[in-house]
C-alpha cells in the first residue's frame, strides 16, 4: 500500500506540473491525500480536502502565482 501511495502521489504531481515548486507541492499533497484515505477509508474526506485546496490554489494563482514559481 505504501509504494502505491508514493507512485500515485508522483503521478499526481506530474499531472499537475506547472513548475518545479508546484510539482513538489502537489506530490506532497498527493502523499497526504493517499495517507488520509489509507487511514480513514473515506474518499469523501479526501474529496472535500481536495476541493478546499483547489479553491485556495485558485486564489493564489490569481493573486500570487509567484509563490508557486509560476510567472504571471
Amino acid at each position: 500500500a505504501e509504494l502505491g501511495i508514493v507512485v500515485a502521489a508522483v503521478v499526481f504531481g506530474i499531472l499537475h506540473f506547472a513548475s518545479v515548486q508546484y510539482f513538489l507541492l502537489t506530490t506532497i499533497l498527493g502523499l497526504a491525500f493517499g495517507v488520509t484515505y489509507w487511514v480513514t477509508g473515506s474518499l469523501l474526506v479526501v474529496m472535500a480536502w481536495h476541493g478546499f485546496y483547489d479553491l485556495l490554489i485558485f486564489l493564489i494563482l490569481i493573486y500570487r502565482p509567484d509563490l508557486l514559481g509560476i510567472a504571471d
